[in-house]
């Protein structure tokens, strides 16, 4: 029974499949593997699968070149396992790894045709797309299956491309392919985002295009959609672990998950004995947000005499999404008596004393229900805006229980008066809100009530960018949405080097922004939102650029010294062969690209670019004319997009 299977492709644009059945399979160069794939650039035993408990392990043999997996190097006789959908690069060859599951019992579900298949047909070529059948998360995977069929009645050489999903998220298996009459061919169009917090949620509509290199206008475009899942991580650090009584704590929360994440932060410590004024204690982080708490503490009550103390406490995060976690780190919190251990007796004698002189009088009291009092009552400590929870301090004289009400409504009842202390979640309450304390004895009762002001917490709900795709080198339109409602003033950076007026004023807390870009490196925007009380979130929004990638039309492509028909011919492409395009001549004649650290041309009438017109490459400054060749002509043919690798070595002892 098979666990497993591995696709294998060639630089020539060969695909193989094996199933496999065996507990441990051997890839290399030799006869004695399990599997021999016939290439110098492998060693002759390179890797080995081994089927343990139910878990694939992969091993490196202690190649030369190395094995890398998803574009990491591992290292070598050491086990590594895998979930299904690695890449894996050994020499020239990639190799993709699946898991199967071919347990007879369980029944597979059935597939909905109207839904997921897509049927579309020109008059020399159709073809039958099958959606995802499942959503994922980051660092998942998932596939669609394309069907090629040539219905004409000579070979066709197809293109396979894909748009519309961030860089480094799909794979083609079989970018190109030649078909006969009549021949049909299956493509793998492999899904798998990246596991980072700027892999946004939601449904994707990627495009499968599948051109004619014979007939570059004949071609089919078909929509087909992804749902990627948000995925969750959360980290936290205390800056300080040891605190005194006159410092504030600083908390370090850090959201590494791909959706918003609403947390509650609350102090706690075992014996009662603290309290905590934490700000702000409700905050919802951004995907890959981080954010700074700040807070007091301080013993409940504090003592005249006696040496140095410490008290343990703990800070707890609560997330109020679906996942209700909770994490705390612990800290401590020192503290110093005013005075000396060795004056406490004589504090002692005048306190009894002084009792003896007022135990007569008190005692005629005791007779009746005393009335209750309040001697103190704050609300955040006196502060009077308030971020998320209340934090309510007190003392009381004479009381059973203490009852909180807020704006009417009960929201705390049957409290302890000891305690001292409560924190009330306001839940969706804000603006003014009167925040009312009850004391009660007996059929006696007290009431204070101080007023606040709720205030929603400063966060990011939107910071986006339109389109996905961007393309290295070509001049495009790019549109910036944002929104951070409770902000007074949002600024945003990092356009320097990619905009040219790099410096854009934000004169509202939402909307979008409407710029044209001539990209060159991949860059990073910063949007930071700041409240009228000064608080301030950030978050940062990463954009990956494509390399601006042509084909050749027709057969035997020429790439010139310079821009012109009578400079030497450096190279030549054959049908469908690519190039990374990085500038165009003034008329847009030509587009420029470099081959071995070279400079070269190429007629932009024998190219179509993927995604962009000639015209938006940049405009670049032409060469001097040269006459001597600077290298013989090349032959440049179809190849894979692969996983940048180091230069493999081959191996001539055949070790």
């Amino acid at each position: 029974m098979a666990y497993g299977r591995l696709d294998v492709f060639w630089p020539d644009g060969k695909f193989e499949t094996f199933a496999l059945d065996e507990a441990t399979v051997s890839v290399g160069r030799s006869s004695g593997n399990t599997l021999m794939l016939d290439t110098d650039t492998i060693s002759r035993y390179h890797i080995t699968l081994v089927r343990d408990q139910g878990q694939t392990l992969l091993t490196d043999l202690d190649s030369i070149n190395g094995t890398f997996i998803d574009g990491v190097r591992v290292k070598s006789n050491t086990p590594l396992p895998l979930n299904g959908g690695e890449e894996i690069q050994i020499g020239y060859l990639r190799l993709l790894y699946y898991t199967l599951d071919e347990t007879p019992t369980v029944q597979m579900p059935v597939t909905s045709e109207d839904t997921a298949r897509i049927e579309k047909e020109t008059p020399t070529f159709k073809i039958d797309l099958q959606e995802p059948q499942i959503a994922v998360a980051p660092g998942s995977y998932t596939s669609a299956e394309l069907n090629i069929t040539n219905i004409s009645d000579t070979p066709q050489t197809f293109s396979v491309q894909i748009s519309g999903l961030p860089e480094g998220w799909s794979r083609v298996n079989r970018p190109f392919l030649e078909l006969d009459p009549k021949e049909n061919a299956l493509v793998l169009i492999n899904i798998k985002p990246l596991r980072r917090s700027d892999s946004a949620p939601g449904e994707y509509i990627p495009r499968a295009t599948v051109s004619v290199h014979e007939k570059p206008d004949e071609k089919i475009e078909v929509p087909f959609r992804v749902m990627i899942l948000p995925y969750s991580g959360f980290g936290m650090a205390l800056a300080a672990r040891r605190i005194g009584v006159q410092e504030r704590f600083k908390l370090y929360v850090h959201n590494q998950g791909s959706g918003p994440l609403p947390l509650y932060i609350v102090g706690q410590d075992a014996r009662k004995q603290l309290q905590f004024n934490i700000k702000p204690s409700q905050i919802t982080l951004s995907p890959g947000q981080r954010m700074q708490i700040q807070g007091e503490i301080k013993p409940l009550r504090g003592q005249l005499f006696g040496g140095m103390q410490e008290y343990p406490f703990d800070l707890v995060v609560k997330s109020m999404d679906n996942a209700h976690f909770s994490a705390s780190i612990r800290g401590h919190l020192l503290y110093r008596p005013t005075f000396p251990l060795w004056l406490a007796g004589l504090a002692t004698l005048a306190v009894l004393a002084l009792f003896a002189v007022v135990f007569l009088g008190l005692a005629s009291l005791l007779t009746r229900t005393p009335t209750p009092e309040i001697q103190s009552f704050l609300v955040n400590q006196g502060i009077q805006e308030v971020r998320g929870a209340l934090e309510i301090t007190w003392e009381v004289e004479n009381a059973e229980e203490i009852s909180v009400r807020v704006n009417d409504l009960i929201l705390l009842s049957g409290v302890d008066p000891e305690q001292g202390e409560a924190q009330i979640n306001t839940g969706d309450l804000s603006g003014e809100a009167r925040v009312e304390l009850i004391a009660v004895n007996g059929d006696q009762q007290v009431t204070q009530t101080r007023t606040v002001t709720i205030i929603a917490p400063i966060a990011i709900v939107q910071f986006e960018v339109t389109p996905s795709t961007l393309y290295r080198h070509v001049t495009q339109s790019l549109t910036i949405n944002y929104n951070a409602p409770t902000a007074i003033e949002v600024q945003l950076t990092g356009l320097a080097g990619v905009a040219p007026n790099p410096f854009l004023p934000l004169t509202a807390n939402n909307g979008s922004i409407a710029l044209v870009i001539l990209p060159s490196n991949n860059f990073s925007l910063t949007l930071t939102a700041i409240d009228a009380s000064g608080e301030s979130v950030q978050q940062v929004l990463n954009v990956s650029l494509l390399e601006a990638r042509c084909s050749a039309i027709g057969t035997n492509v020429n790439l010139y010294q310079a821009p012109d028909l009578t400079s030497n011919v450096i190279s030549t492409l054959s049908a469908g062969g690519e190039i990374v395009a990085n500038g165009r001549t003034p008329t847009s004649d030509w587009i420029r690209t470099t081959l071995n650290g070279v400079d070269v041309w190429g007629a932009s009438a024998n190219f179509t670019c993927l995604g962009f017109e000639v015209s938006a490459l940049r405009d670049v400054a032409l060469p001097p004319l040269r006459t001597t060749p600077i290298a013989p002509p090349l032959t440049v043919v179809p190849t894979l997009n692969l996983t940048p690798l180091p230069t493999p070595t081959i191996d001539p002892s055949g070790l």
